[in-house]
């Protein structure tokens, strides 16, 4: 039923453009759709050696998220037929400036590909390398740096770049070149997170090659991107030691493996965790406090979950609804469904505005379609924390333009 209930507002709205609605129902047809499906039918019904979640178990989750996906696509029909202020200032913010030179922004994406280099001890090799770039840090100065930036270290240069793809900011030949290759090499996808290959990558592709990502298109390619870009990018997750070693063909094993653990995860926090009445919630909004000075400072929920549960494996997912349950119990998962309809209603509704009027907020919006597959995925604390490093990205590339523009004209 929940198969079919995300099918069914897929086709829908078969002929409006891409949307974080779109992403929402194909997130839930995979994760908790056909993966769950797959997964109990090989009997596959525990990960990371916790414990079996049982038939009865099974069948609740599943009721309780076709609630969740159909009570989320009525709440987005409501919501966007009634007007809300929610989100003007920022649809100001990144509308409001012409197109721009100032090479401010050019000289800071170079001083950050500096900055790389030396938070890598000068080994450009680990740059390349996921599973190496912090183990062969010794300076205990250099890795906390790292740790704390390495995502502005990674996005900021190639949202420049993107911003220069689609005409927001006029450099010349030379200066494209090398914010290219900067931006290449700062986010190389065999080094990075699966979850920032996306939200980088796919924004840069949509601008260049419009016509593939037409309205009818959008929903089959990024069901197939995720068949096979998700597993495929994993493989360097554990290091890769040769060309031969990358295995480039389609397989849907990884279906029946960890990497789907959203249900169970779920299910296991529905059943067997405490509601922690908003610990868990300061933790995600009070990111940025270092640890040393808040030693009590929640982990994210899926570390709270796997160590609570007894998991061989830490850095597990943590549905965003599940965020809302170990926070407020079942008023939570209320409250989070209405809220994140609201927000990607008016997010959709400001995003296909600034297609038609060609605005800055594309870029933010096509980051945020990308972004929010992770967002439902969690945990919620590794993906607020880069949403506002996304955020505060655009804004800084934006308010510098604006600056630019007004100082010009006195």
């Amino acid at each position: 039923m929940l198969i079919m209930a995300c099918l069914f507002f897929l086709w829908k709205d078969r002929d409006k453009l891409f949307s974080l609605k779109a992403i929402f129902n194909i997130f839930y047809l995979f994760f908790f759709g056909l993966a769950p499906m797959i997964q109990f039918y090989n009997g596959a019904n525990s990960f990371f050696k916790g414990r079996p979640i049982l038939p009865h178990e099974y069948a609740t989750v599943s009721m309780i998220f076709l609630g969740i996906v159909i009570a989320y696509n009525l709440l987005y029909y409501y919501f966007q037929n009634r007007k809300t202020p929610l989100l003007e200032k920022l649809k100001k913010v990144f509308e409001n400036f012409k197109i721009g030179n100032p090479q401010i922004l050019l000289w800071v994406a170079i001083g950050i590909f500096f900055i790389k280099i030396s938070l890598h001890e000068l080994n450009i090799i680990n740059i390349f390398s996921r599973n190496n770039a912090e183990s062969t840090i010794t300076n205990p100065v250099l890795l906390l740096a790292l740790k704390n930036t390495k995502t502005l270290l990674i996005i900021f240069p190639i949202t420049l770049f993107t911003y220069v793809l689609a005409g927001k900011l006029k450099v010349n030949k030379y200066w494209w070149g090398i914010l290219a290759i900067i931006s290449l090499v700062n986010a190389m996808p065999i080094g990075i997170p699966r979850a920032l290959i996306a939200v980088v990558y796919l924004p840069i592709i949509v601008i260049l090659f419009p016509k593939i990502f037409k309205v009818k298109y959008f929903t089959l390619i990024f069901i197939f991107a995720l068949s096979y870009f998700f597993p495929f990018f994993n493989q360097f997750r554990g290091g890769i030691h040769s060309f031969k070693d990358i295995d480039f063909s389609f397989e849907t094993s990884h279906l029946n493996s960890g990497h789907y653990d959203n249900f169970y995860n779920f299910a296991l926090t529905f059943f067997d965790m405490p509601v922690t009445f908003g610990k868990q919630l300061l933790g995600v909004v009070l990111f940025f406090v270092p640890r040393f000075l808040w030693p009590e400072k929640p982990y994210g929920s899926g570390r709270f979950l796997a160590e609570s549960a007894g998991f061989d494996w830490k850095n597990v997912s943590e549905n965003f609804f599940a965020e809302g349950y170990i926070n407020f119990g079942i008023f939570g998962i209320v409250v989070w469904v209405i809220l994140y309809a609201l927000m990607t209603m008016v997010i959709d509704r400001k995003g296909k505005q600034s297609f038609i009027k060609n605005s800055a907020f594309k870029i933010f919006y096509l980051q945020m379609i990308f972004l929010s597959f992770y967002i439902m995925r969690g945990d919620l604390m590794s993906t607020f924390s880069m949403l506002f490093n996304f955020l505060l990205v655009n804004i800084f590339i934006i308010k510098t333009l604006d600056f630019y523009e007004r100082d010009n004209k006195h």
